[in-house]
């Protein structure tokens, strides 16, 4: 067998850093919140919903941000929401452990009305979609699934 090169070991070396690089970004990204503000207008909306707030929860696949997801709570809460939806992923079929939504729930549930609909997550046979309607129920948020 003849010895790799420098021109190919290089490559391989390049290869296995751009890939861990990418792997970093990944995970980094996928467990940092991220609050997106957008403002919109059109004159067909009655004045009566001048100012008002809608916050958008997805993704969160059960995840903790902060202790006790405080972080995401002061996230929502600064917000002053007039309706929150839950817009999908709130669980995953990798954790089963629904302790991070009880503790937003519990907080989020006081401030606005919230409506659910299901992600493609909730849909895995393996996620805990039946403890999240439980959770739904005890926190009265209106799952629109149907």
């Amino acid at each position: 067998m003849k010895a790799p090169t420098n021109k190919l070991l290089i490559t391989i070396i390049a290869t296995v850093a751009l890939l861990l690089l990418v792997l970093f970004f990944l995970i980094h990204d996928s467990s940092k919140l991220t609050v997106t503000h957008y403002t919109y207008s059109n004159s067909r909306i009655p004045e009566e919903f001048d100012g008002f707030t809608i916050v958008q929860l997805s993704d969160i696949h059960c995840k903790n941000f902060g202790e006790n997801n405080k972080d995401f709570i002061d996230a929502v809460t600064s917000l002053q929401p007039d309706v929150i939806f839950l817009t999908g992923d709130m669980i995953d079929e990798a954790h089963s452990d629904l302790t991070p939504l009880r503790n937003l729930f519990a907080e989020i549930s006081t401030i606005a009305p919230i409506y659910a609909i299901s992600g493609n997550h909730e849909c895995h046979e393996d996620a805990p979609y039946h403890e999240l309607l439980s959770l739904y129920e005890e926190y009265q948020i209106t799952d629109l699934d149907d």
